[in-house]
C-alpha cells in the first residue's frame, strides 16, 4: 500500500463515520418524529448534540486534513474544479454545523429541560434544528458525489 492510498483509505473512512453517521441521526429523528412522542426527539437531540461535537467534528476535520495531505502528496492540484468545490463545500458544512447547528441544538436542549418537549418554542427550535442539519446532509452527500465524479478532470 502507497503512502497516498494510505491517505485516500483515512479520508473515505473518515467521510463514511461523517455522512453515514448524519444520515442514521436523519432516520432516527424521522423515526422520533413519526412516533409522536416528544420524549423521544428530545434523547434523539441529546444523542445528535452529542455525536456532532464528539464524533462528527473530529470526523469532518480528518476528511479535511487528510484531503490536503492528498492533494500534496497525489497527483493533484488544489486548482482542480472538485478539489476546489470540496474545499468550499467543507467548510460551508462545518461552519453550518458549529455556527448554527449546535447553538440552536444547545438552546432546544435547554428548552426540553425547562419548558418540556411539548412547548411551542421547544418544537420550533427542534424543526429548525432538523431542516438545518436535512440541508447539512445534502450538502455533505453531493460533496460526495463530487469527490466520485470529480468534475472539471
Amino acid at each position: 500500500m502507497s503512502r497516498y492510498e494510505l491517505w485516500k483509505y483515512l479520508h473515505i473512512v473518515a467521510a463514511m463515520v461523517w455522512v453515514g453517521g448524519a444520515t442514521v441521526l436523519q432516520v432516527l429523528n424521522l423515526k422520533a418524529a413519526g412516533s409522536g412522542d416528544p420524549a423521544e426527539r428530545a434523547r434523539i437531540g441529546g444523542w445528535s448534540q452529542w455525536l456532532g461535537q464528539s464524533v462528527f467534528m473530529p470526523a469532518s476535520i480528518v476528511v479535511l486534513v487528510v484531503g490536503v495531505v492528498m492533494v500534496l502528496d497525489g497527483p493533484w492540484e488544489f486548482s482542480d474544479p472538485w478539489i476546489g468545490l470540496g474545499l468550499i463545500g467543507i467548510v460551508v458544512t462545518v461552519v453550518i454545523g458549529a455556527v448554527f447547528i449546535t447553538p440552536t441544538g444547545k438552546r432546544l436542549n435547554e428548552a426540553m429541560a425547562t419548558r418540556g418537549p411539548q412547548d411551542p418554542v421547544s418544537q420550533q427550535l427542534a424543526r429548525r434544528v432538523t431542516l438545518l442539519a436535512r440541508f447539512n446532509l445534502l450538502l455533505l452527500v453531493l460533496l460526495v458525489f463530487d469527490m466520485v465524479v470529480k468534475p472539471g478532470t
